[in-house]
């Protein structure tokens, strides 16, 4: 069997490589991986290493996800779906469960996981990742999200004290997931494509796994009331043997 090493996301340099995951893309790849039976091992990268000294490694500019398998760097969370699904997938076992239709409804899912749906929530999480950050990551995220401006970073900040802005974003964010909501009342199973997990469900429990950074997300949004399939399908991932709980923040 082909090891790989998977590059993480760590929020300081000397973070416990196998600590608790917040990257929702490197949560893809985690469970493309384990749903595929493949060993790896994880190597952290901080969000100021990635741009620098690990881009310098691959030899180009790279993100996290990436694997690495001998001297091949395979990088970017569909790419590596894609790339683990030609070289390990079989029709009793595939990341889109083993149809070209199957595939389509995965990059849907997955392009509308993290632009329509995570449109609603990143204002939510954007300040409370850089808050888990090391100074040197915090100062490149910061321009990279804030175009490093202080007073904006700052309001960004100030509204997570604001309970009723947090609720309307909740409240957008729940209006979003009714997407999700008709597709699992639809699914003849508890995932998205009925009774097989699928890269969808996986894109899905990345955005629930970067959600849980902020201590009201769960039960705000993901366990709320006026979403009883969504709350099925989290119980049933939480149950598959992919999720490793110890590494949810």
């Amino acid at each position: 069997m082909v090891d790989y090493t998977l590059y993480s996301l760590i929020a300081k340099v000397g973070d416990d490589d196998e600590a608790g995951l917040f990257s929702p893309h490197v949560w893809k790849t985690v469970l493309d991986c384990k749903y595929l039976g493949l060993p790896f091992k994880t190597v952290g990268k901080s969000f100021a290493q990635i741009p620098g000294e690990f881009s310098e490694q691959v030899g180009r500019a790279v993100q996290v996800p990436t694997i690495k398998c001998g001297e091949e760097y395979v990088n970017e969370s569909w790419v590596i779906s894609e790339y683990l699904e030609n070289t390990h997938g079989t029709a009793g076992k595939s990341l889109y469960g083993g149809s070209a239709a199957g595939k389509r409804f995965c990059k849907f899912i997955e392009l509308w996981t993290y632009s329509t749906f995570a449109d609603e929530f990143r204002p939510i999480l954007y300040p409370v990742v850089y808050s888990h950050m090391d100074s040197a990551s915090q100062s490149v995220f910061k321009n990279v999200i804030w175009g490093d401006d202080t007073p904006k970073w700052k309001a960004a900040t100030a509204r997570l004290a604001d309970p009723e802005w947090l609720e309307r974003q909740f409240e957008m964010t729940r209006k979003r997931m009714k997407l999700l909501e008709s597709f699992l009342a639809a699914s003849d199973g508890p995932f998205l494509m009925g009774q097989e997990v699928s890269h969808a469900d996986f894109s899905v429990s990345g955005a629930y796994a970067w959600c849980r950074m902020h201590k009201d997300m769960d039960q705000a949004v993901w366990r709320h009331h006026s979403l009883p399939k969504l709350g099925e399908w989290l119980d049933a991932m939480l149950q598959s043997g992919l999720v490793e709980t110890r590494r949810l923040k």
